[in-house]
């Protein structure tokens, strides 16, 4: 799963590489048209708190639209919507650029892998920005937040509806506006705006257009 969090939500999409997950952030002042030209190219989720968004056609199947609350209702809100697993693959990826993480073996030749010998392992080095971590206190602390999200949070994903009808056995066609078949084009709060297709798939090709 690739997601794109708009320029107001750096804080959130700090938290989701924490978590593992390949999370870009546009430049300041991207306009609307550009972020979903961006998540139509690069196949990712747009996660935003802007309605104007779903005007977009090629948004549609790929935008999360998150509350405007504070950071613990979008995560609970994202975690409803896209299943999030806090502790994907945690603290694999680079906070500040969002590229995995390598292995780095200090080395007693030169005066940064003497000085890196003496911090806590793991090690690991950016190779986009060249950020060095390792596991101080701030490491355990943030390990700590994303297990007690996982905690509060996660959701396995619900089992996939068949062609015959729901889990529960009933025709797909006898369900009312509250199954999940009701959707339809619409934007949805804390969740996927529904296309009129399978979930996550654009409904326009090489064009960001609105309604």
């Amino acid at each position: 799963m690739r997601l794109l969090c708009d320029e107001m939500l750096g804080r959130l999409a700090r938290w989701l590489r924490a978590a593992g997950y390949d999370t870009a952030l546009p430049e300041p002042g991207t306009a609307d048209r550009a972020l979903v030209a961006r998540a139509v190219a690069e196949n990712r989720t747009i996660i935003s708190r802007d309605r104007k968004l779903a005007e977009f056609r090629a948004a549609r199947g790929r935008l999360v639209r998150l509350p405007e609350d504070g950071l613990e209702a979008a995560v609970a809100a994202l975690s409803a919507a896209l299943a999030i697993d806090w502790l994907h693959r945690p603290l694999s990826r680079c906070l500040r650029c969002n590229a995995p993480l390598v292995p780095v073996t200090p080395d007693p030749a030169i005066p940064e892998g003497r000085a890196l010998r003496r911090l806590p392992p793991p090690h690991t080095r950016c190779p986009a920005c060249g950020k060095l971590y390792w596991a101080g206190g701030h490491r355990r602390r943030m390990l700590a937040r994303l297990a007690a999200w996982q905690r509060a949070y996660h959701r396995p994903p619900r089992p996939a509806l068949s062609r015959a009808g729901d889990p529960g056995g009933r025709p797909a066609s006898s369900r009312g506006k509250s199954g999940t078949a009701a959707l339809g084009g619409r934007a949805i709060e804390g969740g996927p705006v529904a296309a009129n297709g399978p979930a996550w798939q654009p409904n326009v090709k090489g064009s960001v257009s609105r309604r």
